[in-house]
């Protein structure tokens, strides 16, 4: 099945909407099932979104352009109607690693359009971690 927009067209979009706390699109893109799996923890769609839009509400001048956010070895087996993006990731504030963490996410095509299912983080140990 063909969708209007690429994987990594919408990939992008996303997380850019997840660097910016933009719920709207994360709610778009984000399959009515998704669930978040970080270290253990199971997040729901709607616990993610709420803890956004509290994050935005408690700490409304934080934005994402101030950090620097990079992918490296970034791998996509696409699939007719799936698809898995693998690799690892790096959020630094003020040249200082915040967050380290590989991850896994499952993409479906719903409705025509590709949506995330899932996504799996595990943290990295960096130099300099307590």
């Amino acid at each position: 099945m063909n969708s209007k927009y690429s994987l990594t067209q919408v990939r992008e979009v996303w997380v850019n909407a997840r660097l910016n706390g933009e719920v709207d699109w994360l709610d778009y893109l984000e399959a009515p099932t998704f669930f978040l799996k970080a270290n253990g923890e199971l997040v729901s769609k709607a616990n993610q979104i709420a803890y956004i839009e509290r994050s935005r509400k408690k700490f409304p001048n934080k934005r994402a352009g101030e950090a620097q956010f990079k992918e490296t070895g970034i791998e996509i087996q696409q699939h007719k109607s799936w698809a898995t993006v693998t690799g690892s990731a790096c959020l630094k504030r003020d040249g200082k690693i915040v967050h380290q963490f590989e991850f896994l996410e499952l993409w479906l095509i719903v409705g025509g359009r590709w949506q995330i299912a899932s996504l799996c983080i595990g943290d990295i140990e960096h130099a300099g971690a307590a």
